[in-house]
């Protein structure tokens, strides 16, 4: 699925979550495809669900969208 797209890059990407023994679990995985290259990711995170944290979810882009920029990849 295109999640993201302008003149430099399309992401093409998919987020999920599950709980499952007291955890979080948290990933998006997907691909940035640009005319010289692409890149593959996935991110999975994790945390206590007693633990409270209103950006868990957004985290998991946020990371790696961080690193991302870091490897040029996306603007």
């Amino acid at each position: 699925m295109v999640t993201e797209q302008n003149d430099r890059y399309i992401v093409r990407s998919k987020t999920g979550w599950t709980r499952a023994n007291g955890m979080d679990c948290g990933w998006w995985v997907g691909y940035v495809e640009r005319k010289d290259n692409e890149y593959f990711f996935a991110t999975r995170i994790s945390k206590e669900r007693k633990v409270v944290n209103p950006n868990f979810g957004a985290s998991r882009k946020e990371i790696t969208k961080n690193i991302l920029r870091q490897l040029n990849a996306i603007v």
